[in-house]
């Protein structure tokens, strides 16, 4: 390639071959390659001495050189000085939308205070504690239309907005979905009649104590959040509810995380029987995903019938 003016390199400068064994494609760069430099001149493979190939130059001026039909065993000498103009593809049709962004009905913006992961562990490949909010849908008033309820990280507010069944969203401002929390809240299942489950995440304190799981109910402003399953040492990541035993009773599964400050060390994962309405830990089959490691996800769909784990 032969650029033009100051950038006689040809710079920035992207040849495309088609017509060979595959498409191939290069580009001259600043540096960076053998000696820390870069060669103007380029090599293909044509695949057969038979083969017909073309050869397009796209220069970073914004035009382009093509060469059609061009032999193998040959050395081209491409200048910018003779490139045509590039052109422009047909826009394509505009497509109506699928889906429409209304996020200003709700005008809720995600709280969460800074916390550095490196600073506990400088190796980390990527930071475990920004993961956004747990969000779910459960009709916490029993008025038939469910209610959308959104986590927050620590140091915000739960936001529970009320559907009126219309579009339009109001935000539940009264106990218990209006108290500031001291954990990130990583996931939202509807559980009973009237209540959620929100996972609570120990990743950035680490401590034993307190909440993994609480319940919270609508209808009755005085109830507090409660307890249902304590920290273990796995941070808490989904949670998913299913009858998996076939006893006409939502369980709980406890989707674990990480190990704060021990990745990635496999953490573990817990299954809960419910049993007059509140979750009992099934230690046989916890056992078996006891190191299954780091679970981002996982589906909330109710099954019937008893599952058996490998």
């Amino acid at each position: 390639m032969k650029g033009a003016r100051a950038n006689t390199q040809a710079i920035g400068a992207r040849i495309i071959v088609t017509g060979g064994p595959v498409s191939q494609s290069a580009v001259v760069v600043c540096g960076g390659r053998y000696l820390s430099a870069d060669s103007s001149e380029k090599m293909f493979a044509a695949g057969t001495a038979t083969s017909r190939l073309k050869i397009e130059v796209n220069w970073p001026g914004g035009k382009q050189s093509t060469i059609e039909d061009a032999a193998p065993n040959r050395l081209y000498e491409i200048d910018e000085a003779q490139a045509q103009p590039r052109l422009v593809p047909p826009a394509k049709p505009t497509v109506a939308a699928a889906f429409e962004d209304v996020s200003e009905r709700l005008a809720h913006q995600h709280h969460d205070d800074s916390f550095d992961d490196f600073q506990r562990q400088p190796l980390l490949p990527r930071r475990l504690s920004q993961l956004g909010p747990g969000v779910g849908w459960w009709d916490i008033d029993g008025n038939g239309r469910e209610e959308l309820i959104i986590g927050t990280g620590k140091g915000g507010r739960l936001a529970c907005f009320r559907n009126d069944g219309k579009g339009q969203f109001s935000r539940v401002d009264e106990p218990p979905w209006n108290a500031t929390v001291d954990r990130d809240q990583t996931a939202i299942v509807g559980w009973q009649s009237n209540s959620v489950l929100v996972g609570t995440a120990n990743y950035e304190d680490g401590s034993l104590h307190g909440p993994a799981v609480q319940m919270l109910s609508g209808g009755d402003s005085r109830r507090q959040p409660q307890t249902l399953v304590t920290n273990t040492e796995t941070s808490v990541g989904p949670l998913a509810v299913a009858d998996y035993n076939g006893d006409g009773a939502l369980d709980l599964f406890v989707g674990g995380r990480v190990i704060p400050g021990k990745y990635p060390l496999a953490g573990g994962s817990q299954f809960y029987h419910q049993i007059d309405g509140k979750p009992v830990l099934d230690e046989t089959n916890t056992a078996l995903l006891h190191d299954a490691g780091m679970v981002s996800g996982q589906s909330g769909v109710t099954w019937p019938g008893t599952v058996t784990l490998p």
